[in-house]
């Protein structure tokens, strides 16, 4: 599996760890020697006031976990509380939109990422026109994903089968981008807690229901889909493949993308470049179903899910079943 450590990009590199939340559990801090080059660490924890309360027993992502139970449509049967990992990619990137100037482009990649071609004029003029650009990818009405996006409606975005593959995303710093952040984090912190209450009690939007999970790809969807004044851009991905009617009609230089995805200059806010040639993500994250079948390492406590967890999840379940 590669990671953004095979190559040092050009620009400055900040890693954030969890420094605090490993020592607390009797893990030694990261060592950056271990690294092959330097890069300015930030510790999560210490940086992010919000991620003490989100992964706390009995916090809101646990709240959120007893009322939906464990069962994603991307993850399928989760393993682990995964939304606790996954809201600290929200906290760094927050932290990083405060900290840098205004107009600042901050990209995020995940470890996962395999870097390509060096960022160039084309990739900058594109990403800089945007507050947030991303891979989307569509889940059919069979819960399936990597069905194509529907680029002929009049605003794509009003297909609610699109979702967010955040392994790469770029950011413009301003008040729009700090605003979307902030908004994915409040969904994590109750927000999405209190949508699924309300659905319960009456029908939602098919966009709400669509995205009431605790996988990073629901929540960022579920805050674009308010933060309307977002500016969002759309990356081309891969190519799509022969399956699809049409194809692409350049030559594909990298088709590694699991999944179909738009071709170059799909839409008006879709990139005129390929960005596997640039970033590719294996989507093998530390918290997936692949790792933790490798990994012999105990997971912390906060993190687990436990035959109690099961057991509230499937007696509310009953419950709701009964009250219909």
């Amino acid at each position: 599996m590669g990671s953004i450590f095979e190559h040092q990009p050009e620009q400055p590199v900040w890693l954030f760890t969890d420094d605090e939340w490993d020592e607390q559990h009797g893990r030694l801090a990261f060592n950056s020697k271990d690294l092959p080059y330097s890069v300015c660490l930030v510790d999560n924890f210490k940086a992010s006031p919000d991620l003490h309360a989100s992964n706390k027993v009995q916090g809101p992502i646990d709240d959120f976990y007893d009322f939906r139970g464990f069962v994603e449509p991307w993850a399928g049967e989760l393993k682990v509380k995964s939304g606790k990992f996954l809201i600290r990619k929200v906290t760094a990137i927050m932290h990083a939109l405060t900290v840098v100037p205004d107009g600042t482009r901050v990209l995020w990649v995940d470890n996962d990422v395999v870097f390509g071609n060096p960022i160039d004029s084309a990739f900058e003029d594109f990403v800089d026109k945007y507050d947030f650009t991303y891979i989307p990818f569509g889940e059919g009405e069979d819960g399936k994903f990597g069905v194509e996006l529907n680029s002929d409606l009049q605003d794509p975005l009003d297909d609610h089968t699109w979702r967010v593959e955040s392994g790469v995303i770029s950011m413009t710093a301003n008040e729009r981008s700090r605003k979307l952040v902030q908004t994915t984090i409040a969904f994590y912190m109750g927000g999405s807690l209190e949508l699924a209450k309300k659905c319960v009690d009456e029908p939602c939007a098919p966009w709400v229901e669509a995205n009431l999970y605790m996988d990073d790809i629901y929540v960022w969807t579920l805050a674009l889909r308010t933060c309307t004044e977002t500016k969002q851009g759309w990356f081309s991905a891969g190519c799509k493949t022969a399956k699809v009617a049409g194809g692409c009609p350049e030559q594909c230089t990298n088709n590694t993308f699991r999944y179909p995805a738009l071709c170059r200059s799909e839409t008006k806010f879709t990139s005129p470049f390929n960005v596997l040639d640039y970033f590719d993500h294996r989507l093998h994250g530390p918290y997936s179903w692949i790792e933790l079948r490798r990994s012999e390492k105990v997971v912390d406590p906060e993190i687990q899910i436990t035959v109690k967890d099961l057991n509230l999840a499937t007696l509310r379940d009953s419950n709701s079943t009964n009250d219909r």
